[in-house]
């Protein structure tokens, strides 16, 4: 017995950390980002690298970045361990195992470091990359920072034992490529996550959105293949307008669209790029790395506000809307003020002056309301008016009728299109299922909360206070319900006492 106790406590004592995050880590995470990463990476290097002797931009940090930031399933860091494997298997298949390894070293500084930096910042403002507090961290730590420590680490390794260049020139390309790639790519994996791309799609729709980009390429197809002049500043008020549309997701959206001419187009020596170095293959790409990093410049910060400004006017609306319910509720039991009563009172009377349909007019008192709440006090008072509100807006619902709180313990129901008669025994039943509540009052003749109702009708609405009359005949038929025992209806203008 003694044994299996100590097994039992064993099994049930608690992992260590370390512990439970290998048992927590998914290898789903792993593999797929394996798979994901070595392939691009030996692409990247074969098709990019061996062709242009320059990365002018990294992607695949950056939106690992982005889909890690956005996570919010344990075992995130399996992401960076099939990242890491990604990068030596996709290196080691096109230089040697050495610098494979210090390639992935540093992508793996690169990518980790901004993540410990900027997860906290992340998750406490909702995992969005616009928001004003992480835009300009993200700039900072992934932008800048993060890809600058990776490069002083190639730099000092990679130009002494492998590219032949120096250091600083090394350490440029990489931090260039790196910058570019977490500006545009981390922003980018939010059209991945569920939430984020529901709410982007939501106010973007798929048709004009392709629409704005359409624009966008056939401008810049115009101006990156243009060999004879220099059109950049043709390239902005697109961007500018596609943005102002779109908001900051169109950001990296737009500066990638622009890449795919533009890297096409500075390959085969067309467009200002061309124009601008002549035949120096080499500085066409470092243009375009300055120009990739002026757009993001430009958009990201308006992108920002723009979203900001959105939220902003998004929040003012439904604060609106909030202000106009209060404006017109009562805050204890929901429903309608005296305000809010007269503004439908009103609607209902000028449809009955138009169609002559009737309108009927409740109005009910708790019985013995002060005794309830010097016996029980205020605060059950108070649960007694949340009670019968509640009751009365689920029954005037149902006859499409609206239930007002007047003040204190009165309360009153409009009934548009009732009759007298529909009215007065409507109100019958109200009163019974009110009484049939069993709400103790022990201050009552009839030891339960109750109410005594004054029923009031009246057809073919004139221009002669009316509506004020309507009041007061309920008002009448209420107080002669009081002064006949209270819980009971009484109908005006017959003065008929409903049994």
């Amino acid at each position: 017995m003694l044994d299996k106790f100590n097994t039992t406590m064993q099994a049930e004592k608690p992992r260590s950390y370390f512990l439970q995050k290998v048992v927590d880590f998914p290898l789903s995470f792993v593999l797929l980002t394996f798979l994901g990463t070595a392939p691009l990476v030996w692409a990247l290097n074969h098709f990019i690298l061996n062709t242009t002797g320059i990365s002018i931009l990294w992607p695949i940090n950056g939106f690992l970045l982005g889909i890690m930031l956005l996570n919010t399933r344990p075992g995130v860091w399996g992401y960076s361990l099939g990242h890491a494997f990604g990068n030596l298997v996709g290196y080691s298949l096109e230089v040697g195992l050495n610098e494979a390894l210090l390639m992935t070293i540093a992508h793996s500084i690169e990518l980790n470091m901004a993540f410990l930096l900027l997860r906290r910042v992340v998750f406490e403002n909702g995992r969005n990359l616009g928001h004003p507090r992480v835009l300009w961290r993200f700039t900072i730590w992934a932008v800048l920072v993060s890809p600058a420590v990776a490069a002083l680490i190639t730099g000092y390794f990679l130009s002494e034992y492998f590219l032949g260049l120096s250091p600083w020139h090394t350490s440029f390309l990489w931090w260039a490529s790196g910058a570019l790639g977490m500006a545009i790519f981390a922003p980018m994996a939010g059209l991945f996550n569920v939430v984020r791309f529901k709410v982007w799609s939501g106010e973007n729709s798929v048709g004009s959105a392709l629409l704005r980009l359409f624009v966008l390429v056939l401008v810049s197809s115009s101006v990156f293949f243009e060999s004879n002049y220099s059109l950049f500043f043709v390239v902005f008020p697109a961007v500018t307008w596609v943005v102002f549309k779109m908001g900051f997701m169109a950001s990296p959206i737009v500066s990638l669209v622009l890449f795919l001419i533009a890297f096409p187009a500075a390959f085969f020596g067309y467009g200002p790029f061309n124009i601008l170095t002549g035949e120096i293959f080499h500085d066409r790409f470092l243009l375009l790395q300055l120009f990739m990093g002026t757009v993001l410049l430009v958009t990201m910060p308006i992108g920002m506000v723009l979203d900001h400004r959105t939220k902003l006017i998004r929040k003012l609306k439904s604060r609106e809307e909030e202000l106009k319910i209060l404006s017109r509720q009562d805050p204890l039991t929901k429903l309608l003020n005296r305000r809010g009563f007269e503004q439908e009172m009103g609607d209902v009377i000028d449809f009955a002056q138009k169609n002559n349909s009737p309108v009927s007019l409740i109005i009910l008192d708790i019985d013995f309301f002060k005794k309830y709440n010097d016996f029980y006090g205020h605060l059950d008072g108070d649960k007694i008016l949340s009670w019968l509100g509640s009751v009365l807006k689920e029954k005037s619902r149902a006859v499409d009728g609206f239930a007002v709180r007047q003040g204190g313990e009165e309360f009153g129901v409009l009934l548009p299109g009732m009759t007298l008669r529909e009215a007065g025994l409507w109100a019958e039943i109200l009163r019974i299922s009110i009484e049939d509540g069993k709400k103790e009052h022990v201050g009552s003749a009839f030891g339960y909360v109750t109410v005594s109702v004054g029923v009031a009708c009246r057809t073919g609405f004139g221009r002669n206070n009316d509506e004020k009359t309507l009041w007061q005949e309920a008002d009448k038929a209420l107080y002669e319900a009081k002064e006949g025992g209270r819980n009971k209806v009484v109908v005006s203008s017959v003065n008929k006492r409903l049994p």
